[in-house]
């Protein structure tokens, strides 16, 4: 299991004792228990800044909320050094209702968690916040600055980052850098550097954004001309920022998901640093397909890092879990794998 589930599990833990409690502490003793009430919502807040908002994490934050509102006497009492007189009829009615909640939230964290296969990877993370835009270009934020890039860079960590190739991979704005973050670590365990960069750094934007993924498609395609030619200038954004900065001369390839046939093409065309450019399931610069099945474009191998938006996008689907152990993120590793050192091998 994940950091994640193990987090959401231990939070669905410590509202169950507070649940369980009003059947078995006995009167004229401190409510001790009932500390785990604000002490899960806590660790809840603090979910969302190591893994961001994701669909668990905030079910588990409202169910908190309602559990620290129901047992408010009790931590009256408790700050009060007072002992328990007695629990309200309502509060065991609530308890029985919440520990049936519980089982059923912790039944789905189990059955949608997510692959684990890529924390037994050798690989370090920097994460760079920029600021600027696709437009006005990208640099390092001051401090106390809003970012508006946030930019992951993934490498093996028993090699020199320095000698490696890299790999740029800008999210779609139905996905995030920490979804994107899984699959770039396979690649980069064969050998990469992996730039991946996320402009959605917004949460409630990302949110909506992965929302109309789901309920109106149709603006994410292609022929939205619009967001095209925004992703295509922040593909642009970020090989002009390395082209700044990088003095080893080190090769460098492009990765897109649900971009049009030519956008990268035409950074490749526009830098001397870009040797080649790869589309998920389509064509890469030397003219090869590459399908990934359970790949959802612009959502990436959901079934790998969050099994429950797979079941989102295919409503009705009949639930198994092996249908979760999907490998189009590995499948992806090891084609990239294959291209890029085609393309480096070509090139000598």
């Amino acid at each position: 299991m994940t950091d994640a589930v193990i987090t959401e599990l231990m939070i669905l833990a410590m509202v169950l004792i507070v649940n369980i409690r009003v059947f078995f502490v006995s009167r004229g003793k401190k409510d001790l228990l009932v500390i785990l009430s604000p002490l899960a919502l806590l660790v809840n807040l603090l979910m969302f800044f190591a893994w961001g908002i994701e669909l668990f994490s905030s079910i588990l934050f409202v169910f908190c909320v309602l559990v620290l509102l129901e047992n408010l006497r009790s931590l009256w009492r408790l700050a009060n050094g007072l002992l328990i007189d007695f629990y309200s009829p309502l509060l065991w009615v609530a308890s029985v209702i919440n520990i049936l909640l519980i089982l059923a939230i912790g039944f789905c964290v189990i059955v949608f968690r997510p692959a684990t296969y890529y924390d037994k990877l050798q690989v370090q993370k920097d994460v760079t916040f920029l600021a600027g835009s696709e437009i006005t270009g990208l640099r390092v934020r001051e401090k106390f600055e809003v970012p508006s890039v946030v930019v992951s860079r993934i490498y093996p960590s028993d090699k020199n980052k320095e000698d490696l190739p890299i790999v740029i991979y800008v999210t779609d704005p139905r996905t995030t850098c920490r979804r994107a973050e899984t699959w770039a670590s396979k690649i980069a365990d064969y050998g990469y550097e992996v730039i991946v960069a996320d402009y959605n750094v917004n949460v409630f934007s990302s949110l909506i954004n992965r929302w109309k993924g789901v309920k109106r498609p149709e603006e994410f395609t292609v022929k939205n001309s619009k967001l095209s030619y925004k992703r295509l200038m922040e593909y642009k954004a970020l090989v002009k920022m390395l082209e700044e900065t990088e003095t080893q001369n080190r090769p460098v390839f492009l990765l897109g998901d649900g971009l049009k046939e030519n956008e990268l093409s035409l950074c490749m065309q526009q830098s001397t640093l870009i040797q080649g450019f790869m589309y998920i399931n389509g064509k890469d610069s030397l003219g090869n397909f590459h399908i990934f099945t359970g790949w959802e474009e612009g959502f990436g191998p959901v079934k790998e890092h969050a099994p429950w938006m797979d079941f989102i996008l295919h409503p009705g689907k009949e639930l198994k879990r092996q249908d979760f152990q999907c490998t189009a993120g590995r499948e992806l590793a090891s084609q990239c794998n294959d291209f890029f050192k085609t393309v480096i091998q070509n090139k000598l």
